[in-house]
């Protein structure tokens, strides 16, 4: 079996693992968003034990939905699921598999891209458009998960351009288990760049 037959059954067990439908068209939203998070795993379960510190609360980030379903007991089933493919990395897979998720996944370590010391003020200026909606004002529960969101937004439009697409397609699988459509959550989280570049890049401003 080739590396792309396993790196497809692959994909297909996380499938069944998500109970997406058989159905699912390549090339539909949730086609895609399936495809580039069965990418993500591949490479990381490539790693070394010792090289997976710095990604895996990126990927833990992955499935955190909300759901009764713990983070790390998904993970640890989709390790399952990587290992049943039968995949062996080799030393260079793996340094090229590490290189791929820096570029995919990982944040920026310059000032202006850094969101460790995001203020709170800032991600509520941010946040605005999210936190003064109308689902929000029928059910005022929701304002931490808009914060949560706006935070999400807010790494995207500051990470690399290069890592975006992998980025935008976590956040959208993440907010779509909860009932959102797929293209709903990319409409928003591109509106939420456009108004980042509006408010912070445009004026000069730095967070």
């Amino acid at each position: 079996m080739t590396n792309a037959d396993q790196f497809q059954q692959f994909t297909e067990s996380v499938r069944q693992a998500c109970g997406i439908s058989d159905d699912i068209q390549s090339d539909s939203d949730l086609g895609k968003e399936l495809a580039r998070v069965s990418e993500i795993l591949w490479y990381y379960f490539q790693l070394p034990d010792d090289g997976r510190s710095r990604f895996e609360s990126l990927i833990l980030h992955l499935f955190d939905s909300g759901d009764e379903a713990e983070p790390q007991d998904i993970l640890t089933e989709m390790e399952l699921i990587y290992r049943a493919s039968g995949h062996l990395p080799t030393s260079k897979s793996s340094q090229e598999a590490e290189s791929l998720l820096e570029s995919m996944i990982e944040p920026s370590s310059s000032d202006d891209d850094h969101i460790d010391g995001l203020e709170f003020e800032s991600l509520a200026e941010f946040a605005e458009p999210l936190i003064c909606c109308k689902k929000v004002e029928q059910n005022p529960d929701l304002i931490d998960e808009m914060m949560m969101r706006a935070h999400d937004y807010w790494y995207l439009a500051t990470g690399t351009k290069s890592g975006r697409d992998a980025k935008l397609a976590t956040i959208v699988t993440k907010y779509s288990q909860n009932g959102e459509s797929p293209a709903d959550i990319r409409t928003e989280a591109m509106m939420m760049i456009e108004r980042f570049d509006q408010l912070y890049r445009s004026a000069g401003t730095r967070h």
